[in-house]
């Protein structure tokens, strides 16, 4: 399965802290869920203080079902471990220490199975209990901060170079520009060019300050700009259904992105269909030149799905290619995504087109004009984008007519 893939490959965990309440004590732990190389779902707990005891149990969609009928409510990994995420999220988590056996941790919740109420239980094991262990563990994370910071210091430094070389240049052609001036023998069209070429020069300078300035978002910096609030959003969405799609997109719009050493900070709609108009006018005043950018779409047949983009959408008089490796579209139903194929253009752009995401013969995600009276398309399988089965967003179906589309603009924060 394409989404389970991505987790994998990723090799990141969720992760929370969450509190336990025991007769003896009340103890703070650290949960991760996630996958290992064998495709199972990895449940670790770690306490925060004291020993630092690590607790985890590896099981696949079968131990799941051996548990308790309420996991087949499932139909793989990929589900249950947005469901764990979501009860994590909202503390329904309960953590409690077997006093007969120090080596057993239950991690357990509350469920509806056949109507009835349940505590359904999982036990989690002890691994070890070494304090070595535990100063290895901050030594590696050390190691992966410090070479964090030194990227991010590369980076700094190469754009600060690039500013210098600019500024450089308008130095420069200042100085020649004075020349000409001075030389009876040049005529008024030349300082005109020289003129031109030095205010291009600043154009780039300008480009180039800003964009080490906003390239990415500080909360501290840009007190305008709020963390996520996920209630918020989904109250506002006419397409979001359930905190659980809006969490399955951060996390892959994270996954893509991870290269930029930069990850999700919060959305903001610049696009609503339904408020501001149909119009592929409308969508290119409202979208053009933003990015990263998230779009939505919702069909007659209610079918929702949508793409993400670090490239710009452009009003261009033909329709253009844009490249993007951390390109993806996906299904909102399936709660799958499907990254783009190497090498490949994902990004259409056109002034009389909305938002295109590109295949070899025909689109992934094509709007033309008047996006509520005239159908738009969706491609077969074996396109730009990693698809299995023909039409697959579209649930088989090569045309759909859209009833809402909504278009976010992402800001980006840098990693802790």
């Amino acid at each position: 399965m394409k989404g389970r893939k991505s987790i994998e490959k990723s090799s990141r965990f969720s992760k929370s802290v969450i509190e336990s309440v025991t007769k003896k004590s009340k103890i703070r732990y650290n949960i991760r869920i996630g996958y290992t190389k064998l495709k199972k779902l990895k449940i670790s707990v770690n306490e925060i203080q004291g020993e630092n005891n690590l607790y985890q149990r590896k099981l696949d969609f079968d131990d799941f079902l051996e548990l308790d009928n309420f996991f087949a409510l499932y139909h793989n990994l990929d589900e249950i471990i947005l469901e764990l995420d979501d009860l994590i999220l909202n503390n329904q988590i309960i953590l409690t220490l077997d006093e007969n056996d120090p080596k057993k941790l239950y991690f357990a919740f509350d469920a509806e199975v056949n109507d009835k109420p349940r505590r359904i239980s999982i036990t989690l094991y002890k691994k070890y209990n070494e304090q070595m262990d535990a100063i290895n563990n901050i030594c590696k994370a050390l190691v992966a901060q410090n070479k964090l910071i030194e990227q991010m210091t590369s980076e700094n430094n190469d754009l600060k170079k690039r500013i210098d070389e600019l500024g450089q240049r308008v130095a420069e052609k200042e100085e020649e520009k004075i020349l000409v001036e001075n030389d009876s023998i040049k005529g008024e069209k030349e300082i005109e060019d020289y003129d031109k070429i030095s205010e291009l020069i600043r154009k780039d300078l300008k480009i180039q300050e800003r964009n080490e300035e906003y390239i990415f978002i500080s909360p501290k910096a840009k007190e305008d700009i709020k963390p996520c609030d996920p209630q918020q959003i989904m109250k506002n969405s006419k397409i979001l259904n359930h905190l659980k799609e809006l969490n399955f997109l951060i996390k892959k719009i994270n996954i893509n992105i991870s290269y930029t050493s930069k990850q999700f900070y919060n959305m903001k709609l610049i696009y609503r269909a339904t408020d501001d108009g149909d119009k592929a006018e409308i969508f290119h005043q409202k979208c053009d030149k933003i990015c990263p950018i998230l779009i939505l779409i919702k069909t007659d047949l209610h079918r929702r799905f949508g793409g993400f983009t670090q490239a710009c959408y452009e009003s261009t008089e033909k329709l253009e290619g844009r490249k993007d490796g951390s390109a993806f579209i996906f299904s909102l139903d399936k709660l799958r995504s499907y990254d783009v194929q190497e090498g490949q253009n994902p990004i259409g752009t056109c002034k009389n087109n909305g938002p295109i995401f590109y295949g070899n013969e025909c689109c992934n995600i094509y709007l033309s004009d008047n996006f509520f009276s005239k159908k738009g398309n969706v491609a077969r399988k074996g396109d730009r984008f990693n698809t299995n089965e023909d039409y697959e967003i579209n649930y088989g179906k090569p045309k759909f007519l859209t009833r809402e589309i909504e278009a976010y603009q992402i800001y980006l924060t840098k990693l802790n």
